[in-house]
């Protein structure tokens, strides 16, 4: 089968069947011949949904129904609505099964097993949805004295390919191979029922969790039932007894690897790393062969920070899956952190020949060979990312990493303008009346470009508009990598102290960042001044940070009242400070419901240029009858709700 899936899930293809040598070209030829040609596609109907395939057959058209010297072959077009399972977005190989004979009960059997003389090769190729790329299963390679299966994978041009072989080297099994039969017949069934999880290909991550319930069930009742047991024990939030039905499980059935894969993502998530680690290693010695068990130590080695181990484990994982585009990008994301950036690009530019349309793939490409030097070549990785994925914050990123390594900057200067640029126009449409989540979030994000947008400009020596931007930044966020890089600006300026001022602040701001509070800490020390790390220091920080966002308002009560509120400010006169547009109240005194947008407030706020820009605010209004009115803002990255 030849076919593509729409980005609904409906599915449009050609299918293509030929039959030479076997009892069931022999008993076609004869349906065929004593079938008028107007009822064929009717017969190709019936045909191809006694194969589990559940859309509509037309243009059926058969050659050499009379020829017995060439194959007979069936020709048609095949067409499928949504699948139920597309929502999850998965999908199957779309090829038919082997329907091999069962073996039945074979302890009762004193006679062999007829299977016949079988060669079956059976190819689809599924075009996907652009965006899409799938996660590809482990191949299957299966041998036995009694028959050959083979079932491999790949994904090349946007397209999934699935390739089936299977031969019978004997037309009966002996009753004494009749279990290794049974069980064969199984594996075949189970791979010929596969599903095929797909991903954004703007992605690099892996909802590896799902393709860990996709693995078969134990061959044992009692370790599946209590799998089972688990399972509803996850449902109803009653962790130790998940924990312990899943630990009985894998004690009952030791090969189980679904359920070892399970027990580790329980050990994950209570932070447990090390019993993590043992339950997914014991899920890679049951199974040395399958892919998703090294997927999963993997990521477990990475959150209890074993890089090291990690990588080895992704290295492995590449020889089983080595297409799997999850795998290249953490193979490569593993080396990175190890800051062996020649070996990351020589994974990545194997998986950008692979998966030319995965921006994420191009753009690590770019950072490692700007860490390498190479500016050339980064250059034209970053322009390539950028022309399968021209948002703001791709260009974003690729001004701040060819600014924080000084390559091209004049190219930083270009993406980080552009990213300023679509960002600021974004912003231009927020209303009030139906603010959403993401403009909140626009809010933060850009104060994070302005601030990339100002790190450059200062790397290429425009002291003043560096200032102007990273000034907006600071007062904006409060980021403590934006008041070092703001810092960093006044102390070449030469305003030493108002740089020592910033750093302290940017220093209490970065209390949960350790780099960058060593960092500003020694450049205060750097500067000669010293640092107060006492509980007063810290205090007199809060208070200053706190009065930076806190905003004095005419008076709009005489009543004790307090409200949470969104506004949006937008930019007063040319590189002046914020104009107040519009006042949402969201809860609290019914007194200040109706506040106007023309009071006359300084918000402190400078907008660097003369975009179109708009930010969105939320803070507490608290009005007192003796000291008036203020509003004191939250922090933009703090803000999660529009509510």
């Amino acid at each position: 089968m030849k076919a593509k899936i729409e980005e609904d899930g409906s599915l449009q293809g050609h299918v293509e069947s030929t039959f030479r040598g076997s009892q069931d070209e022999l008993l076609l030829r004869l349906a065929f011949r004593q079938t008028a040609a107007e009822k064929w596609q009717s017969m190709v109907q019936k045909l191809s949904s006694a194969q589990g395939f559940g859309g509509d057959v037309n243009d059926v058209s058969i050659a050499a129904i009379e020829q017995t010297s060439v194959p007979l072959r069936i020709n048609y077009s095949y067409s499928r609505k949504p699948a139920q399972d597309w929502a999850e977005r998965k999908t199957t190989a779309h090829l038919p099964p082997l329907a091999l004979p069962a073996a039945g009960d074979e302890d009762a059997r004193s006679s062999p097993l007829y299977v016949g003389a079988i060669r079956a090769e059976f190819t689809s190729t599924l075009e996907l949805p652009k965006g899409y790329i799938p996660q590809l299963p482990r191949n299957s390679d299966l041998t036995a004295s009694f028959a050959e299966y083979h079932c491999h994978y790949s994904w090349k041009a946007g397209a999934l390919t699935t390739d089936r072989h299977f031969i019978s080297k004997v037309q009966e099994v002996p009753v004494s191979e009749l279990p290794e039969y049974k069980e064969f017949v199984k594996k075949i069934s189970a791979d010929e029922d596969r599903y095929i999880n797909l991903m954004d290909s703007k992605s690099s991550k892996s909802d590896y969790q799902s393709e860990i319930w996709d693995l078969p069930d134990s061959a044992n009742a009692d370790a599946s039932a209590k799998y089972e047991n688990a399972r509803e024990a996850f449902e109803r939030k009653d962790f130790a007894a998940e924990i312990a039905d899943v630990q009985e499980a894998t004690k009952i059935d030791p090969k189980f690897t679904r359920a070892w894969l399970w027990l580790g993502e329980i050990y994950n998530d209570q932070r447990q790393f090390d019993l993590a680690v043992e339950a997914d290693r014991k899920a890679v010695a049951v199974d040395p062969q399958e892919p998703i068990s090294y997927k999963a130590l993997a990521f477990t080695l990475l959150r209890a920070q074993r890089i090291e181990e990690a990588l080895t484990a992704w290295q492995e994982f590449g020889k089983l899956s080595p297409q799997d585009p999850v795998g290249i990008h953490q193979l490569a994301g593993a080396y990175m952190r190890l800051k062996r950036y020649k070996e990351a690009a020589a994974v990545l530019e194997k998986g950008v020949q692979s998966y030319p349309e995965k921006a994420g793939m191009s753009a690590s490409l770019a950072y490692c060979y700007v860490q390498s030097g190479d500016a050339e070549k980064a250059a034209a990785a970053y322009k390539s990312a950028l022309a399968l994925d021209p948002r703001h914050e791709l260009y974003n990123t690729a001004a701040y990493e060819l600014a924080e390594a000084g390559v091209d900057l004049p190219l930083a200067l270009e993406f980080a303008r552009k990213a300023v640029a679509e960002l600021e126009t974004t912003t231009a449409a927020i209303k009030l009346a139906d603010v959403k989540v993401a403009d909140l979030r626009n809010t933060s994000n850009l104060a994070a470009e302005w601030d990339t947008l100002g790190w450059v400009l200062f790397k290429m020596g425009d002291l003043t508009g560096a200032q102007r931007y990273l000034n907006a930044a600071w007062r904006l966020s409060q980021s403590g990598v934006v008041g070092e890089h703001l810092g960093e600006v006044l102390e070449k300026q030469g305003n030493i102290a108002m740089a020592a001022r910033v750093y302290r602040l940017a220093m209490f701001a970065a209390a949960h960042s350790p780099d960058t509070k060593d960092s500003i800490n020694k450049r205060l020390e750097a500067m000669g001044e010293k640092v107060d790390r006492s509980p007063d220091g810290d205090s007199r920080a809060i208070t200053e940070l706190n009065r930076m966002r806190t905003v004095k308002l005419p008076r709009v009560t005489t009543a004790t009242a307090s409200a949470e509120v969104l506004i949006l400010l937008g930019p007063g006169a040319k590189l002046q400070g914020a104009k107040l547009e519009e006042v949402k109240w969201l809860n609290g005194s019914a007194a200040l419901k109706n506040i106007k947008s023309d009071i006359g407030a300084d918000f402190q706020q400078p907008f660097p240029d003369d975009g179109p820009t708009r930010l969105v605010r939320r803070g507490m209004l608290a009005c007192f009858p003796s000291s008036g009115c203020n509003l004191v803002l939250m922090p933009p990255e703090e803000v999660k709700s529009a509510q």
